[in-house]
């Protein structure tokens, strides 16, 4: 069974470490606190010398940007152009195409009379006249 000097010495090291904890974090609190005015005072002094720099480079970033949009529309301009000259040269290779295939299908036309009236065993009649006008025989 514990004495009572050792009860006494026991709740005197509770006690003494108690205060030793409380002291440590007081430390701590003011150490933190100190590290904290320091960042504060850091990034102060950091922001007033890149605002600084910023008002330094800011005529020339202006002057870049109204450059660079220049730019810009004189590309879009010269896209549109282009997709427009794109565009008519498709439309007059389409209206090509459509005469060589009108031309064709009436050829075709043709062709298909002359066979059905050679089957029939007789000349046709627009057939006829066209291929002898062809072979010069008027």
């Amino acid at each position: 069974m514990p004495t009572r000097e050792d009860m006494r010495s026991l709740g005197q090291e509770i006690v003494h470490s108690h205060e030793q904890r409380i002291s440590g974090i007081a430390q701590i609190k003011s150490d933190t606190s100190a590290m904290l005015t320091g960042f504060h005072r850091a990034h102060a002094a950091m922001s007033k010398r890149l605002k600084a720099d910023l008002a330094k480079v800011r005529p020339a970033l202006a002057k870049e940007e109204t450059k660079r949009r220049s730019e810009a529309r004189k590309f879009m301009g010269e896209l549109a152009r282009v997709v427009a000259e794109g565009k008519a040269a498709t439309q007059a290779q389409l209206e090509e195409l459509a005469r060589i295939q009108a031309g064709a299908q009436d050829e075709w036309q043709k062709l298909g009379a002359t066979m059905q009236a050679r089957r029939a065993g007789r000349p046709p009649k627009a057939a006829a006249r066209r291929s002898g006008e062809e072979m010069g025989e008027e």
